[in-house]
């Protein structure tokens, strides 16, 4: 409307000039700083933005054949919804975004003063949770269309250089690179068990310039969102060290996974197989896991390695100690099984029952401090459990 630079306001100064291309609000702050009563404290960049409206492309977390999305797939046709013909993925929804992005955030929670400049983990003198250099992107998107009843979506990714939970001698968590990525919704009304998600990738597609995914504004930088099918919570730590009253130590990377509802095959009674049992799933794993019990464990950096881990026991150091602990566990709990479309599965499996699998190695286990008394070394330990509690 005008000109290229927008609209000119006079300030008795430099003059500013409205330029923006949508009805939205925003507000971005290149340096925040938050303190409450000396436990909480917030340094960094934020952005806020809300009232965008984008088009997208949603999975709906449900298949063919569920009865309980009946009243809500009907509502969605009568509607001129984009509905596919197995009613996984509905295209071209409107929706409205409220975003928030945070850059280079440290993050301080508890008593004492952090030194952000050194190892958080070497500061005996705090008690709390820290995080250094955080990146946060957050997104909430809600269909403008209120009578489709699709639930509000949100979408976050936060990443920090550094973090530790310090609980004086007692107890330390710490860890690098941590990584937490969510994609979920309270699920439809007719059937919470599945949950309708937006699937980034497909709902903003690469450029010659820039990667599929909604970019997020944080502070001057950026945060991409850019997650494809499927409702799922994960997080994943590289290098973290959990420590528990100086005797009980664990090293190593480490992730957790709450998914949707996932098909399983499974092995039912009179050795039949039942084909698309839906269940709920968590995932957890471990790689590269040290582990050592007793007295002596790491306490400072002695390899100067730049971390604390079990390369760094103290020469007098007496316990168990397992190297090389790598694992991988799902835990999947079903759902009320269709009686219509999957008859044999809702008679023979109950909604919450459990199956359990489990994959493990270990590279070596022994004692050390104490190999003239006892001499004990276990090595290339493989672990299998595949159960559940039918």
């Amino acid at each position: 409307s005008f000109g290229a630079k927008g609209f000119e306001v006079a300030t008795g100064n430099d003059a500013i000039f409205l330029a923006r291309e949508s009805g939205k609000q925003a507000v971005n702050i290149g340096q925040a700083a938050l303190a409450i009563d000396d436990f909480v404290q917030v340094q960094g960049a934020v952005s806020y933005e809300r009232g965008q409206r984008q088009t997208v492309t949603v999975d709906t977390g449900v298949s063919a054949g569920d009865l309980k999305f009946a009243s809500t797939e009907a509502t969605l046709i009568k509607e001129g919804v984009d509905l596919s013909s197995d009613f996984k993925t509905i295209r071209n929804l409107e929706v409205e975004a409220l975003t928030l992005g945070f850059t280079d955030v440290n993050v301080y929670v508890g008593v004492g003063t952090p030194d952000f400049s050194k190892p958080l983990v070497e500061q005996s003198d705090l008690f709390g949770l820290a995080a250094k250099d955080v990146d946060v992107g957050v997104a909430i998107l809600s269909a403008t269309n209120q009578k489709l009843k699709i639930p509000k979506m949100a979408a976050l990714k936060a990443n920090a250089d550094e973090f530790a939970v310090i609980g004086g001698d007692a107890f330390k968590l710490a860890g690098e690179k941590i990584e937490f990525r969510s994609n979920w919704s309270s699920g439809w009304g007719s059937n919470p068990d599945s949950r309708p998600v937006v699937n980034f990738a497909d709902s903003f597609k690469a450029t010659s310039t820039q990667p599929s995914g909604l970019r997020i504004t944080a502070g001057n930088d950026s945060v991409l969102l850019d997650f494809g099918r499927g409702a799922f919570m994960e997080a994943k730590v590289e290098n973290a060290l959990l420590q528990i009253s100086e005797f009980v130590h664990i090293s190593g990377d480490i992730a957790f996974r709450r998914g949707g509802l996932v098909d399983l095959s499974v092995r039912g009674p009179l050795n039949t197989t039942l084909s698309n049992v839906r269940a709920q799933s968590i995932e957890i794993g471990g790689n590269d896991v040290d582990a050592f019990v007793g007295v002596g464990g790491p306490v400072e950096d002695l390899n100067n390695d730049k971390r604390i881990d079990l390369e760094d026991l103290q020469s007098d150091a007496v316990g168990l100690k397992v190297d090389d602990f790598d694992f991988g566990m799902g835990v999947f709990t079903t759902i009320a099984q269709n009686p219509l479309t999957n008859p044999l599965a809702a008679l023979a499996i109950k909604a919450g029952s459990k199956f359990t699998a489990l994959k493990a190695s270990i590279g070596s286990a022994g004692f050390v401090g104490i190999e003239d008394v006892i001499d004990f070394t276990l090595n290339e330990v493989n672990i299998g459990i595949n159960s559940s509690s039918l």
